[in-house]
């Protein structure tokens, strides 16, 4: 019990430390770890199992990033894929400061109803969370796809995130270098839709879940380099 007493007075005595040090030199150096986010340019095409490809639209994202919003979004595409008769739709948001709150995001930037976010669904995979829910005639997946870790859909689930990647001794180092952020709370907003009459022989949730794990596996090693 006395050694294992030790050990944690130490592990304290060398946290504290270690954040009297980074303390310390963000004053002498005020510029420590101050990294601006890079521009990012969606791609043109990504590649969907099972489904053909039709087209992309950029988002005007002018009117998204109002005095009122706590999230700041870089870039935003729509890409459209269709397999027989069903049209699947999945918008991408590239958020450069968010709160990582799914529900906020969708009533304050689309015109998703409040009342059908009530009864949505946070379902955990291998992956991470997401939403499912329905609106009007479409079904609805959401997710944030964080730079590291897991997805996440509610701010307290993307501040974990956030916790455990401070942990990282390797980020301490690239922050002091001013080549990494201890806080990178950026986030790809993605929301998959599809409509509730569909072709298929799966139901409009396993056909989301189903994308969305494709698309979450194809972003993962991808994710926008800052």
């Amino acid at each position: 019990m006395i050694k294992k007493n030790l050990w944690h007075h130490r592990l304290l005595t060398t946290t504290a430390i270690g954040i009297s040090l980074v303390a310390t030199y963000s004053v002498i150096n005020p510029n420590a770890g101050n990294h601006s986010v890079a521009t990012f340019a969606f791609p043109e095409q990504i590649p969907l199992p099972f489904w053909e490809y039709r087209g992309n639209q950029a988002i005007n994202v002018s009117k998204l990033n109002s005095e009122k919003s706590q999230d700041v979004i870089q870039s935003a595409n729509r890409y459209q894929y269709q397999e027989n008769d069903t049209r699947l739709d999945i918008e991408v948001y590239y958020l450069t400061d968010t709160r990582g709150n799914v529900e906020s995001l969708l009533v304050e930037q689309t015109k998703i109803t409040p009342e059908s976010l009530k009864t949505q669904e946070i379902e955990q995979q291998d992956n991470g969370y997401y939403s499912i829910f329905s609106d009007r005639d479409r079904t609805y997946l959401s997710s944030c796809l964080n730079p590291t870790g897991n997805s996440t859909v509610t701010q307290k689930q993307f501040s974990q995130n956030l916790d455990r990647r401070q942990l990282n001794l390797k980020l301490l180092g690239n922050w002091l270098l001013g080549k990494d952020s201890i806080r990178d709370r950026r986030c790809l907003w993605v929301t998959i839709s599809i409509p509730n009459d569909n072709s298929s022989f799966l139901q409009p949730r396993g056909i989301l879940e189903q994308v969305w794990q494709n698309w979450y596996e194809w972003w993962q090693p991808r994710f926008p380099s800052l």
